[in-house]
């Protein structure tokens, strides 16, 4: 098992969406559980920190997650003020844009040659 040390600060800034331990194996999120887990099962467990650059991909997710929990606001807000027809374009607008975002946990780790 190889893996990847993200600081907690990040994980708490966008639980659910970034962890602090991520298997490059598997390439998910694993608890410190599931560390001690493949080390009892005699299993070789590698640990590094991130790169520099990991930590700002990392950071700019965070960041999203941060933008999201604002938009999530504006959208309460909206629902108390305009018209469900407003709501609707509005939040069908917020979920294209998500949606137009491919990127999953693996690419947070640098490349490989």
């Amino acid at each position: 098992m190889q893996v990847v040390y993200f600081s907690q600060e990040l994980q708490a800034r966008a639980p659910g969406v970034l962890g602090c331990l991520f298997n490059e194996d598997t390439k998910g999120w694993v608890s410190l559980i599931d560390v001690a887990a493949a080390i009892e099962r005699r299993e070789n467990v590698t640990v590094r920190p991130a790169t520099e650059t990991e930590m700002k991909r990392a950071e700019a997710v965070a960041a999203l997650f941060d933008i999201g929990v604002q938009l999530g606001q504006k959208v309460e807000a909206l629902l108390d003020q305009e018209t469900p027809e407003v709501v609707r374009g509005t939040i069908t607008a917020i979920r294209e844009a998500m949606e137009s975002v491919e990127a999953g946990p693996a690419d947070l780790l640098d490349r490989k040659a």
